[in-house]
This record gives structure tokens, C-alpha cells and sequence, in this order.
């Protein structure tokens, strides 16, 4: 999932990133929130704007706008928000919902929130707390090396108006200092990375105690804004600026020097440009709204909806893995897939009632009367 400031801010899902040839975007329309019983569009005047966003395995996205005018032009803020993406269907209002504010808290850790000081990236830790990284500007306050911080309320429970907060600590050992963080994420493995501008690194940091603990790569020219980590291979993507080299692309972060791999160029494929927050998130999409004549698959995780009298195709749905065929149980609405290239030979479910997905077990599962030793081409 992408947020792109270009078109609004609008929140997009880039399908099959790691190929130019295949790779699509969807197009989910403009972010609002909910203040009070009014719906406001968050490309209006003073909304400030989304550098940081994570996404809950659950589909719960939650993002920090920075900034928003209280009052007058000093008095600002640093809302947390959160939106349900688990069941998005194109065309949606996306509106979100105010969690709480970081700002009171953040001030007893830097001493001063200015216009200039962002919170330029948070990310979800594997034991469900949310992490976030200050960044100070030049106004007031200390400056240097970025403050990592942690909400003490686990992610579920976070409440408002004023969201509490802990210093985890500064981001800097003899290692390096990250003074102009841009992101960071966890990964699957618990292993936190942040990417610095100032000097094209992409670091891994100690998340008790908020130090620089290696090196993974440099990048010259790099400026990754997002960061993200793909939990299928772990892979760690970062979403390069309109100044980087290549521009406005998704990168592969190889590690060591000027080692990264550009895997797509947002920028000529679909007009993104300066994409500051970016995250992963695998969920039961509903693409469409009706039920098709007849349904395919083409080795990605997508099932199309195809008109049998036009050959046109829709998108339904995305399934947790790759997929290689399909069958239709038309009694209960219920399309079974069979995972691709995968020796457990795992059957899954999509619900056109629910709009759910299934794990159904494995065609070598030991009651099986016949245990097919290559993948079918069909399911029937």
C-alpha cells in the first residue's frame, strides 16, 4: 500500500511490484477523516500531510498527519488516525478516525514541537506496540540525532486525546547517526531498520535501547522516504525521492555500497512522485462488486473476473499467496485456489458472501486416498 501526495493524498495498492511488466495500481481514492460528524478531505488547505503509515497484520492502517493547525499558525499537532483497509472495495469513502494526539506527549522528550519537527515514520513491533521516530528541525530544541520513541499502550488499546509515550532513545552509536530519518519498520523477524537522508543509509536499530546497531547498505543519492519490509522473503524495499538516482522508483536494499536494484519506476508507470510512506499488507481485497461470468488466474496472488461475451477482465480479489486454478462451489458462493509452486500443495477458499478467505489444508494431507506428487493444472 502506497500514499501518494501527488493526486491528493490518495491511497493506492501497487500489485505485483517486483516486475515492471505485470506490476498495476490501484487507485483508492483521496484519504478523509471524521471530526465530529463531518467527513473533511484531507487535500484541503491546513490538512497537513501523511509521512508516516503502518498497517496491522488485521488490515487496521494507522498514519500520523504532519502538521495541522489548532490555532492561529503556532499551536500544532501530531494526530495518529487509523482506517480499516481489510475489506476495501474500489470506490469506498475512505475515511478515517482520530486515535490520539503525540504532541504533549513528544514535548516532554525533545522540550519543544515546532512546525518543522515531524514524525517522520512509525512502524508496529511484533509484540503489537506501536514505534515511531521524531524528527527535530532547526527551529527550537535540541536538534541532532532523531529521538525513537514507543507508545506504551499496546496498538489495540491506544486511546486518546493524548497518546502516551516513551523514550526508547537517540539514534546514534560509533556506529552512525541518523539525524534526518525518513522511516522505519520492523520486519518479520523483529529486526528494526530506518532509512537516513542525510547520509543515503539504510541502518538496523536496537529497538530496547534506540542505537544505530549496523550498517545494512548506502545508497548514493538513495533519499528513501518510505520503507517497508515484504513479509513473504523479507526483503527490504525503500520508495526513492523525486531528487534520488533512479527518481521515484522502489528499490531493493541489497546491502553494502550502491549494491540496491531498482525494481520499478513509479514516476513513468503511474505518475507517483515523492512517495513518503509505504507498507505491506496481504489482505482479502474486494476489487469489484457483483459476481462475473467466469473466474481466472494468471500465477499472481489476483483473481480476475472475466465477461465471457467481451473477454473484458475485472479484479475480484487477492488471495494470501500465488495462485495456479480455480473451481467454483456455485451452491455456497465459494471459489477454492490452489497455491502455486508450493510442494505442500495448500487449498484455500475465497467467500463471495463474506468476502473472506479460507485456509482448507493441503491436498497431501494424510486422509487423502490419493496424493498427487506434482501440481494439478485443475481443480474441479
Amino acid at each position: 500500500m502506497i500514499v501518494n501526495h501527488a493526486d491528493g493524498p490518495h491511497l493506492h495498492q501497487l500489485r505485483n511490484y517486483r516486475s515492471p511488466v505485470i506490476a498495476t495500481d490501484l487507485d483508492y481514492g483521496v484519504l478523509n477523516y471524521l471530526s465530529g460528524s463531518t467527513v473533511t478531505s484531507m487535500n484541503a488547505v491546513g490538512q497537513g500531510y501523511i509521512k508516516a503509515m503502518c498497517i496491522t497484520s488485521a488490515g487496521m492502517m494507522y498514519f500520523c498527519r504532519s502538521f495541522k493547525t489548532r490555532v492561529g499558525t503556532t499551536d500544532y499537532y501530531l494526530p495518529v488516525m487509523k482506517l480499516n483497509i481489510s475489506n476495501l472495495v474500489l470506490g469506498d469513502v475512505l475515511t478515517a478516525t482520530f486515535v490520539g494526539d503525540l504532541k504533549s506527549s513528544l514535548t516532554t522528550i525533545a522540550g519543544t514541537i515546532d512546525p518543522d519537527d515531524v514524525v517522520s515514520g512509525i512502524t508496529i513491533s511484533p509484540a503489537g506496540q506501536l514505534f515511531g521516530v521524531l524528527r527535530e528541525g532547526l527551529s527550537t530544541g535540541a536538534g541532532g540525532e532523531d529521538y525513537l520513541f514507543r507508545v506504551t499502550q499496546s496498538v489495540a488499546a491506544m486511546a486518546g486525546p493524548n497518546l502516551p509515550v516513551t523514550l526508547v532513545g537517540r539514534m546514534t552509536s560509533p556506529t552512525g547517526s541518523s539525524s534526518q530519518t525518513e522511516d522505519l519498520t520492523f520486519g518479520p523477524d523483529g529486526r528494526l531498520y530506518a532509512s537516513d537522508v542525510s547520509d543515503d543509509t539504510v541502518y538496523t536499530i536496537d529497538s530496547v535501547n534506540g542505537s544505530i546497531a549496523s550498517i545494512l547498505g548506502r545508497q548514493t543519492n538513495g533519499d528513501y522516504l518510505g520503507l517497508a519490509v515484504d513479509p513473504l522473503d523479507h526483503r527490504v524495499i525503500g520508495s526513492s525521492s523525486g531528487v534520488s538516482v533512479p527518481a521515484d522508483s522502489l528499490m531493493k536494499v541489497d546491502g553494502s555500497d550502491n549494491n540496491d536494484d531498482q525494481l520499478i519506476d513509479m514516476a513513468t508507470l503511474f505518475g507517483f512522485n515523492n512517495v513518503e510512506a509505504i507498507a505491506f499488507f496481504q489482505g482479502a481485497f474486494v476489487l469489484t462488486q457483483g459476481e462475473p461470468d467466469l473466474y481466472a488466474v494468471d500465477g499472481t496472488e489476483t483473481i480476475y473476473g472475466v465477461d465471457i461475451d467481451t473477454g473484458a477482465t475485472s479484479l475480484v480479489t487477492d488471495a494470501p499467496f500465488r495462485l495456479r486454478a480455480l473451481a467454483y462451489d456455485f451452491v455456497n458462493r465459494r471459489l477454492f485456489y490452489l497455491r502455486n509452486n508450493e510442494s505442500s500443495m495448500t487449498i484455500g477458499s475465497y467467500s463471495l458472501i463474506t468476502n473472506t478467505h479460507t485456509n482448507q489444508g493441503s491436498l497431501k494431507d494424510w486422509w487423502h486416498v490419493y496424493e498427487p506428487d506434482e501440481l494439478p493444472d485443475n481443480l474441479c
